[in-house]
C-alpha cells in the first residue's frame, strides 16, 4: 500500500465531491454529475490502495464506503434528473447499494440492530463536505436501507432493464481498480442473487422496510422514513409482478 497515493486519492475524492455540490447549486447538473463520477473513481482508488478485499473489507473502510454510498446516490439522482441516462443512473444506484451494504454493521439483518453500545475512541463523521453527521451504526444501517429503496424505485421506473451479469457483493478476488468499479456497477445483494427484475425490486423494498422497522424499535427518529418506505414498498409490490422466485426465497 502506498500511503501517499492513498492520501492523494482521498483528497481528490473530497475535492471533486465539493465541486459537484457547487456546480449543482450553480445550475450546472451535467458538470456536477461528471464531478460526482470523478469523485467516485477517486474513492475507489483510495479503498484499493488501502487493502480492499471483497471477502474481508478493512474495518477502517466503513466511513469511506458510507460516504461513497451517499455520493453514488447523489450521482444517480443527478443523472436521473437529466433524463435519458438510464444505464448510468442504475449503475450508480447499484454502487450505492453495494458500498452502503459493506458499511452497514448489520449487513441488512434487522435482528442485528441493537441499542447502541458505548462508543470506543473518537466519534466518526460523514465524509460528505456538506454534512457533519456522526456515523453511528444506526446511521449506516439507515443509509443502506435508503439505498435499497432508491434502487427498487428506480427499477420500478425502468421495468425489464438489464445491464448484464450481476456481481454478488463480497465475492471474488481483488482486481485492478477500473475492473473493480465495473464490478460494483453490476452489484447485487446476496439475498437477491438469481432473482429477475421485478422480484429483485420487491426484495430490495422488503429489506428496506424490515431494516427501518428494526431501527424504529431502538431509534424513534426513523419512524417517518419507515412510514415512507412502507408506502413505497406497497407501490412496488403493486406494480412489479409477484414472481415465483421471490415467493420461494421468502419462505
Amino acid at each position: 500500500m502506498s500511503s501517499r497515493r492513498a492520501d492523494t486519492y482521498f483528497r481528490k475524492g473530497l475535492s471533486r465531491w465539493e465541486d459537484g455540490h457547487r456546480l449543482l447549486e450553480w445550475g450546472r447538473p451535467v458538470w456536477a454529475a461528471r464531478r460526482y463520477q470523478q469523485s467516485t473513481l477517486q474513492f475507489f482508488g483510495y479503498v484499493h490502495e488501502t487493502g480492499w478485499r471483497p471477502t474481508a473489507p478493512p474495518s477502517h473502510s466503513a466511513r469511506v464506503f458510507h460516504g461513497m454510498g451517499e455520493l453514488a446516490r447523489q450521482t444517480a439522482e443527478t443523472l436521473a434528473g437529466l433524463g435519458g441516462r438510464t444505464r448510468h443512473t442504475l449503475r450508480y444506484a447499484r454502487i450505492a447499494v453495494a458500498v452502503t451494504h459493506l458499511a452497514d454493521p448489520t449487513r441488512g439483518d434487522p435482528f442485528r440492530i441493537r441499542f447502541g453500545a458505548p462508543a470506543i475512541g473518537p466519534p466518526v463523521f460523514s465524509l460528505d463536505p456538506r454534512s457533519g453527521e456522526e456515523l453511528t451504526p444506526h446511521v449506516r444501517t439507515a443509509s443502506a436501507a435508503a439505498a435499497r429503496l432508491y434502487l427498487a424505485r428506480l427499477m420500478l421506473g425502468y421495468p425489464g432493464y438489464d445491464d448484464g451479469e450481476r456481481w454478488p457483493i463480497g465475492t471474488g478476488q481483488r482486481i485492478f481498480v477500473t475492473r473493480e468499479v465495473a464490478r460494483f456497477r453490476r452489484a447485487v445483494l446476496p439475498s437477491c442473487v438469481g432473482l429477475d427484475h421485478g422480484a429483485e425490486a420487491r426484495r430490495l423494498a422488503d429489506e428496506a422496510v424490515a431494516m427501518y422497522a428494526g431501527l424504529c424499535r431502538v431509534a424513534p427518529q426513523y419512524r417517518d422514513p419507515a412510514r415512507k418506505a412502507a408506502a413505497a414498498r406497497a407501490e412496488i409490490h403493486a406494480c412489479c409482478p409477484n414472481t415465483p422466485d421471490l415467493d420461494r426465497r421468502s419462505r
